[in-house]
C-alpha cells in the first residue's frame, strides 16, 4: 500500500510541476554524468524495486522525450548492450539546476 501511494505521490507531484523534472530524473542525471549506464545499473543505484519500475520508465522516457539523455546504440534499443548517456544539453540542464560541475 504504502509503494502505491508514493508512486501516485511522485506522479501526481511530477504533474504538478510540469516543465520541471522530478527528483529521480535529476539523480538519473547526475549518475549520466559520471559516464554511460544501463539501465540496471541505474535502477541499483537508485535503489529502485520491481513495484517502481513503471515510475522509473516513465522517468527515463521524459529526459529523452527533453533530450537531456540519449541511447548509447540508438538503432538497436533493446541491445543486451544498451547504455544512457546524458547529453550535452542534460549537462547544462545539471549545471542550470545547480548541481555542480559535470
Amino acid at each position: 500500500h504504502d509503494e502505491a501511494h508514493d508512486e501516485a505521490h511522485d506522479e501526481a507531484h511530477d504533474e504538478a510541476h510540469d516543465g520541471m523534472l522530478s527528483e529521480t530524473a535529476l539523480q538519473i542525471l547526475t549518475l549520466l554524468a559520471t559516464g554511460p549506464k544501463s539501465r540496471a545499473e541505474l535502477t541499483e543505484s537508485l535503489g529502485q524495486t520491481a513495484s517502481r519500475a513503471g515510475h522509473f520508465l516513465r522517468t527515463v522516457e521524459q529526459i529523452r522525450r527533453l533530450e537531456l539523455a540519449e541511447l548509447t546504440i540508438p538503432e538497436k534499443p533493446r541491445s543486451k548492450n544498451q547504455k544512457m548517456r546524458i547529453t550535452p544539453k542534460g549537462q547544462s540542464w545539471l549545471k542550470q539546476a545547480g548541481q555542480g560541475d559535470v
